[in-house]
């Protein structure tokens, strides 16, 4: 089979080349799997396609061992906000390829409309104390991921 979410997935990352200087650094396509990662000055947007979903996350330039799924972030950045991103993958679509194109324009849809707020959090001096509050957050809204066993 042709691999056509390729196409969708360059033509999501050529806007952010031309409206933010992103540039790619990163691309791999082994068998069902597919990674491409694209670097502004700050940051870097990774997308991963495992069969039929696409999954976003996103690192400060140099950290990779910070890297936050996208989604999660904006959660944590739109705290109170009348509506907050959710991921979605389009698992009721039957077509494949529209499946890939749903899911690749949720997804620049998103960055798009949110970019200053991802950009701000990996901009400027208090890098790690956002990262660490981030991680707090998320240790509180989720215990059951750190329980001991």
């Amino acid at each position: 089979m042709e691999q056509h979410f390729i196409k969708y997935t360059y033509a999501f990352f050529k806007t952010l080349v031309e409206l933010h200087s992103f540039r790619k650094k990163r691309e791999s396509n082994e068998g069902q799997s597919y990674v491409v990662e694209y670097s502004s000055s700050n940051f870097v947007i990774k997308i991963e396609k495992y069969f039929r979903e696409f999954y976003v996350s996103v690192y400060k330039i140099n950290k990779p061992d910070h890297e936050i799924n996208l989604f999660n972030l904006l959660e944590y950045l739109t705290q109170g906000a009348e509506k907050t991103p959710k991921s979605d993958y389009f698992r009721n679509e039957k077509d494949v390829e529209e499946c890939y194109k749903k899911q690749i324009d949720h997804i620049s849809t998103v960055i798009h409309e949110n970019y200053i707020l991802i950009n701000d959090f990996f901009s400027g001096d208090s890098y790690e104390l956002r990262i660490e509050e981030f991680e707090k957050y998320w240790r509180n809204k989720h215990p059951e991921f750190y329980k001991k066993v």
